[in-house]
């Protein structure tokens, strides 16, 4: 397999793990806006510190909703 071929598998199941985490998510939280599952999803895969410097209008809007 070359290079480019593992570069595309890889990518490949990144999408596909980003795609269950959110997909995760709108179950855990149906009533929650798009908005607010970016945020939990950014607080997951970033840590609350790091989300909250990287999107602070987000996560202030998910932690105002019992985020």
């Amino acid at each position: 397999m070359s290079s480019v071929e593992r570069m595309r598998l890889v990518a490949g199941a990144a999408r596909a793990v980003r795609a269950l985490a959110l997909a995760g998510l709108r179950q855990r939280h149906p009533g929650a806006t798009d908005s607010e599952i970016v945020a939990r999803l950014a607080r997951l895969t970033l840590g609350r510190s790091l989300a909250h410097r990287v999107y602070p209008h987000l996560i202030d809007a998910s932690d105002a909703s019992g985020g």
